[in-house]
């Protein structure tokens, strides 16, 4: 039998179909896995800070309308609101006097500035929630904290900015002691430390018994001796975790809508977010790693030092409405000066 091609038989290659694929090996499964788990551990810090660039754009903004508000405030009334203020035997903040220059007149028009901000239909005013009073950077902003509630007062909202009561040394061994008179006592010893180191916003009050009786005019712009642009004029601070109902979890920073110890105000007794402790009257201190406090039982007036959620900053604002973003490594006989309205202080950049 002879050989030819013709008669040859050989199996015939199948082609591969157009719609059929090949599977992927573990191999390859694993390494688009650890391509994909790379790529989301380089983009999610930058998500992340992007998010905290938007959250603290927000956080400026509000203090640079609660400025607009305060300069607004001052065109028109002729000098800047008072910190606080006990005209009849019921408090009041500055809080309630810019809302009509800082585009909150419905609130203005539903408080009743003759009576307490605890009374009446003024409680469901002071309760309700702006996005103006908080900064989005603090978590506690929009959790329970964001309110004060001590199971006995009408609930207010709390704020995550103060304007600024400067500092005040309560010893000798501060660095810089008051030289005042050592003649004067009394309400008029606390007067004249007051007047050299108090801030921006004034306390007042009428009756002539306070702890801090205080006569004279809120400051007007040519009163700020320091200037305005060297002046403190607001800062964050951070909220309690907190309403306050729980034992052991009323803390009172952040009740800017009561005048009572100092609470409307942030003082420079310690530099941006501090690990020495603020001081809370009245025991209402409620301590965390970001809030350390003290609390107290006798009445000598708290202090709230500025604190934020942001990374080695706070950011303020100076009396002449700018907004500044100061590092927590601040020289703190800069922090203290820029707290003061009319020490004299000379403070260069910073």
């Amino acid at each position: 039998m002879v050989w030819s091609p013709s008669s040859h038989t050989s199996p015939r290659r199948t082609p591969p179909s157009p719609h059929s694929r090949r599977a992927f090996t573990l191999v390859e499964l694993l390494v688009v896995i650890a391509i994909i788990a790379t790529l989301i551990g380089l983009l999610l810090p930058a998500v992340q800070s992007a998010r905290e660039a938007a959250r603290g754009s927000a956080c400026k903004n509000n203090m640079r309308q609660w400025g607009i508000g305060m300069h607004s405030f001052a065109s028109a009334k002729g000098a800047f609101p008072c910190g606080a203020w006990v005209p009849k035997g019921f408090n009041q903040t500055w809080v309630t006097q810019i809302w009509p220059f800082a585009e909150q007149q419905t609130l203005a028009d539903r408080f009743n500035v003759g009576t307490a901000f605890t009374a009446g239909d003024n409680q469901a005013v002071v309760s309700a929630s702006i996005p103006l009073y908080y900064c989005p950077s603090d978590p506690n902003g929009s959790g329970p904290g964001k309110t004060y509630d001590n199971g006995k007062d009408p609930t207010r909202c709390r704020l995550n900015y103060l304007v600024g009561d400067g500092r005040f040394p309560e010893s000798a061994s501060d660095p810089d002691p008051p030289p005042i008179d050592s003649s004067l006592s009394g309400a008029a010893k606390d007067r004249a430390r007051m007047e050299k180191y108090g801030g921006m916003f004034r306390q007042h009050y009428s009756n002539s018994t306070n702890r801090y009786p205080l006569t004279k005019n809120p400051f007007r712009t040519k009163d700020l001796a320091d200037g305005t642009s060297k002046t403190l004029a607001m800062s964050e601070i951070l909220l309690p975790a907190s309403e306050g109902r729980a034992t052991g979890t009323l803390d009172g920073r952040g009740d800017a809508f009561n005048a009572k110890d100092g609470r409307w105000g942030f003082h420079t007794t310690t530099t941006p977010n501090s690990s020495v402790a603020d001081y809370c009257e009245n025991a209402e201190c409620a301590a965390t790693p970001y809030t350390p406090c003290t609390p107290a039982t006798i009445p000598s007036g708290s202090t709230s030092g500025a604190r934020s959620r942001h990374a080695g900053n706070v950011q303020v604002m100076m009396g002449d409405c700018s907004i500044r973003s100061v590092t927590d490594a601040i020289d703190f006989s800069v922090w203290r000066a820029l707290g003061t309205s009319r020490k004299g202080d000379v403070v260069g950049d910073f």
